[in-house]
């Protein structure tokens, strides 16, 4: 390419897997001429970069810019930074733009999420002097990780049966009161204050509009590792283990002891091998039984046991 630094390697290799932000025109008509190729050969991806929707991205960055005019310097800057970030990730995964009203319904809902947030830490402070613990830090922390987990768990629940939320609720309280980390009259009172201050927000709107959450995709079943085989794998299965089973109910029927039946197992195993891969009647197949015979516990009973294992897995072996 002609490049030349001490970088250039990685510049190259940062190009070809896509890691390299915002690459110069001058660096493609390089790295094409390099491969001796022109942007004739790229043009498709060059129209599918070009169709995309600039004119949509830009009123969805408008309205955003629009809203955080009126929120708190803090939330402005989170939200600022949250559809920033957004835009900038589906930009690089070649995804189109959210639609407008998409983005800016996005960014309402965390400015909603941060002020409600800030509501319930506001209502915490306002508590201590109610509370029988000590201020300190643990019982602090302890405080508002609680009184912010049943905050969330009222707005998850939002748009859901009453029965719902109470047995949800409910079972958020138990597992606070049963790690002790604050007296349970404190806990008591979080509790009745948050559910307090969330109602409301409920009421008067604040929250936004209740979306019913959708309803989980039924799971698809797990499939074994043999129902992963293609189906002529699996009838082969099939064929070798009756085949095999028609050889050891022989075995159980002499009362063979259990270390030559093993033997024989281990020597079956081969024996499907030469059945599997070639046909009735087949020189190969006579062949391939010669070969492995003498491995057999019992030499002189390799022509009758080949036989019924024959018989039966060609039975039951796909037809061909």
């Amino acid at each position: 390419m002609g490049r030349q630094g001490r970088n250039a390697r990685t510049l190259v290799s940062r190009l070809e897997a896509g890691a390299a932000a915002h690459p110069t025109l001058g660096l493609i008509a390089d790295y094409l001429r390099a491969c001796r190729a022109g942007f004739a050969d790229i043009l498709d991806v060059l129209d599918k970069y070009t169709s995309r929707k600039p004119a949509e991205e830009a009123k969805g960055r408008g309205l955003v810019s629009r809203l955080v005019t009126d929120l708190p310097q803090r939330t402005a800057k989170q939200v600022s930074a949250y559809d920033a970030k957004t835009a900038i990730a589906r930009r690089f995964e070649g995804k189109e733009p959210l639609e407008p009203e998409e983005r800016l319904s996005r960014a309402e809902k965390l400015a909603r999420a941060i002020a409600g947030q800030d509501r319930v830490r506001e209502r915490l402070r306002g508590l201590w002097s109610r509370l029988e613990a000590p201020a300190t830090l643990v019982n602090g922390r302890a405080a508002s990780n609680y009184a912010h987990q049943l905050w969330a768990e009222l707005v998850i629940t939002r748009g859901r049966s009453a029965r719902v939320r109470a047995r949800r609720v409910a079972g958020l309280l138990a597992k606070a009161l049963k790690a002790g980390l604050l007296p349970e009259p404190d806990i008591r009172l979080i509790h009745t204050e948050v559910r307090e201050l969330f109602r409301s927000y409920e009421q008067t709107g604040k929250l936004g509009p209740a979306v019913m959450p959708a309803r989980p995709r039924p799971r698809r079943p797990r499939l074994t590792e043999r129902e992963k085989l293609p189906e002529p794998m699996r009838r082969n299965e099939t064929a070798t283990a009756m085949a095999t089973v028609a050889v050891v109910e022989q075995l159980y029927a002499e009362k063979v002891d259990n270390q030559t039946r093993m033997r024989w197992l281990r020597w079956l195993a081969g024996l499907a091998a030469v059945g599997l891969h070639t046909q009735p009647g087949a020189p190969e197949r006579d062949a391939g039984v010669a070969e492995i015979a003498a491995g057999a516990p019992d030499p002189a009973r390799v022509p009758e046991f080949a036989a019924r294992f024959f018989a039966t897995l060609d039975k039951w072996r796909p037809k061909t």
